[in-house]
């Protein structure tokens, strides 16, 4: 009988080895299949294509990396503290800049490397994440569907904060998924997921507020037991959030004297929005934005210089809201995904 259950057990041990190890070769596969197809994607792109669409880049995020690299520190243009987006992609662009010079490489050249290794590296992390749950040539399928998304093809023909954003948020997701379905007692997972989401905060605030849905999912996964070692894991990932977003706020603090959600810019970002999806320009296609989104989406642009902060425009939009609930609440969140 011993002899039977040390037999198992080796079977067992050599069945996980071998997951382990297509599990492994899967991602390296997926990281090379990423990078190719983004090549491959450049290749074919026709040139009138390929000119920088950004003009955040060109306004803020490579003045402010520059500035960062002459050691001027995270500053406008007059001197002021650039707290008009996060810091984390002048930073890593700063990063970027500052190596290229270093090794003697073009910076385009760099920025293209970069791309790549957010493209490649985001794919694993999705693959990953669905390695939590399926086998690994499935989750290779998952991943495949994701590198091949236009979208994010198109994202990578330029310099943007999406891709690093990307990388930082489907890695703290990797780890999210993995320590729930796999390892749930790993607990340095859980605070480095946190770090990951504070990071991707750092890079688009659209990650804000994520801990909270995080938790959620921590407390979901567990809800069927009594023991009080979830909340345990809720507070490290908050934790790690916590420890990569408070040396920013700390900082701005320190310069302007107040405490901001990340950055300072959410009005404009909001009502921007209106502008990033047509609202306010003509003439628009038909059927593009529906007929009363853009009537009302009208009637706030006309408001825009009245509107100076968040409280400005959730009135503005609580007043839409009484009139029509239901469009109100849609032209509101319109807005502001589109701009985030």
């Amino acid at each position: 009988m011993a002899g039977l259950e040390s037999g198992i057990d080796r079977g067992i041990s050599r069945a996980h080895m071998r997951d382990r190890r297509e599990t492994y070769a899967c991602g390296l596969l997926v990281f090379a299949v990423a990078v190719g197809v983004t090549l491959l994607f450049w290749a074919m792109l026709p040139p009138h294509f390929r000119y920088n669409e950004s003009s955040d880049y060109d306004h803020f995020y490579e003045p402010v990396a520059r500035r960062l690299l002459s050691g001027k520190g995270i500053t406008e243009a007059n001197g002021t503290p650039a707290i008009r987006y996060p810091p984390g992609y002048p930073i890593l662009l700063a990063s970027v800049f500052g190596l290229s010079q270093r090794l003697n490489v073009p910076e385009s050249v760099a920025l293209s490397m970069m791309t790549l290794l957010c493209m490649g590296l985001s794919s694993v992390f999705v693959f990953f994440m669905a390695r939590s749950i399926w086998p690994p040539w499935s989750a290779f399928g998952v991943a495949l569907v994701w590198i091949t998304y236009p979208c994010l093809l198109w994202l990578s023909k330029q310099p943007n904060s999406e891709l690093p954003f990307c990388l930082c948020f489907y890695g703290g997701m990797a780890l999210l998924t993995h320590v729930l379905w796999r390892r749930p007692k790993a607990r340095i997972c859980y605070w480095l997921a946190g770090f990951c989401f504070g990071l991707a905060m750092l890079i688009r605030p659209i990650a804000i507020g994520f801990g909270i849905v995080a938790c959620m999912m921590i407390w979901i996964v567990n809800r069927g037991t009594t023991s009080r070692q979830p909340y345990r894991w809720m507070l490290l990932l908050l934790l790690g959030t916590l420890v990569a977003i408070l040396p920013w706020e700390s900082w701005v603090y320190t310069k302007t004297g107040r405490w901001i959600l990340l950055s300072d810019n959410g009005p404009a970002s909001i009502l921007d929005g209106f502008v990033f999806t047509g609202i306010g320009q003509a003439p628009l296609r038909p059927g593009v934005i529906p007929p009363d989104v853009e009537r009302l989406g009208q009637a706030l642009v006309k408001e825009t210089a009245a509107m100076t902060s968040l409280r400005d425009i959730g009135r503005h939009v609580f007043e839409v809201w009484q009139d029509e609930p239901w469009t109100g609440a849609f032209v509101d969140s319109y807005a502001s995904s589109s701009r985030c």
